[in-house]
């Protein structure tokens, strides 16, 4: 997963290191003391908010350009009594 080869595991303790490193430098900044722990949850809220929002994306793209997809001004209501 990791590695020149992505043969190696996660080295856990360089990761707490680093983290560690963030919390301090947001710290000296900022004056917002978090843990490395919450700095880690901050990044890894990002990742996800950014993935989900990937496949929205994706998602919708590959709807609208889809054949078999009517456009918004040909579209039929789908309950008869609301037309």
């Amino acid at each position: 997963m990791f590695g020149p080869d992505g043969d190696l595991p996660l080295d856990s303790e360089i990761v707490r290191q680093k983290f560690a490193a963030l919390a301090e430098e947001i710290r000296t900044r900022t004056g917002n003391d978090r843990t490395p722990e919450q700095v880690a949850q901050g990044f890894l809220a990002i990742a996800v908010e950014k993935m989900a929002s990937a496949i929205k994306k994706s998602r919708f793209s590959a709807v609208m350009t889809s054949p078999n997809t009517p456009s918004a001004a040909s579209a039929e209501p789908e309950d008869s009594t609301l037309a």
